[in-house]
């Protein structure tokens, strides 16, 4: 019978990181990242722009990469 202790513990821990990706994601997404302005320009056309872009947080992409490898680490 094969072992599969192993592969379920870094599923597990891929789970855990794709929940707090999760988290972190919809932090940022809540806390209004960006405005937006109307404004015409000068052939009379509407634009809107999104301004004051804020960085997500380096910890996303922690997050994301450490849960891409332990998934991947769970099928060997």
């Amino acid at each position: 019978m094969v072992d599969l202790t192993g592969a379920k513990a870094k599923l597990g821990r891929a789970k855990f990181h794709t929940e707090a990706a999760k988290t972190i994601l919809s932090a940022y997404v809540a806390g209004g990242f960006y405005r937006t302005v109307a404004e015409e320009d000068r052939k009379g056309r509407l634009l809107v722009k999104a301004i004051n872009l804020q960085q997500l947080q380096p910890h996303f992409a922690l997050a994301v990469g450490d849960a891409a490898h332990n998934f991947r680490s769970s099928l060997r």
